[in-house]
């Protein structure tokens, strides 16, 4: 995890030099700390004997990353895009459309995992 946490910086400092993180990259730089935290907590609580839903959390915490993902990928600029992404967006109009369906896309996930929550 660590070594993953590690890469994760050195792609977000290497994508933006000088300019301040969107939101999406400040996210994702808080996300494995976050995660590995959970994860420890959930593993001690295994090792432990003790009866606790694991596929239950492990959707619940999977349902809100990509609720949380996909709530800030609408919020890019499109000039944000062009410097980040590659390959770089064409238009805006292509570019819109594009992380409309891939809000859509990961809000629906999220929105199924924590269904399964709550069913399962």
């Amino acid at each position: 995890m660590a070594v993953f946490q590690l890469v994760m910086l050195s792609i977000c400092k290497m994508r933006v030099k000088t300019q301040a993180l969107p939101k999406l990259f400040s996210f994702l730089i808080w996300l494995m700390p976050i995660l590995s935290i959970l994860l420890y907590a959930l593993m001690l609580v295994t090792n432990l004997d003790m009866n606790a839903p694991i596929d239950k959390i492990i959707c619940l915490i999977l349902g809100i990353m990509f609720l949380i993902i996909g709530n800030y990928s609408t919020k890019m600029s499109f000039e944000d895009a062009q410097k980040y992404m590659h390959p770089a967006p064409r238009n805006e109009a292509s570019f819109r459309k594009m992380s409309k369906l891939l809000a859509y896309g990961f809000i629906g996930i999220g929105i199924v995992l924590l269904a399964l929550v709550f069913i399962v």
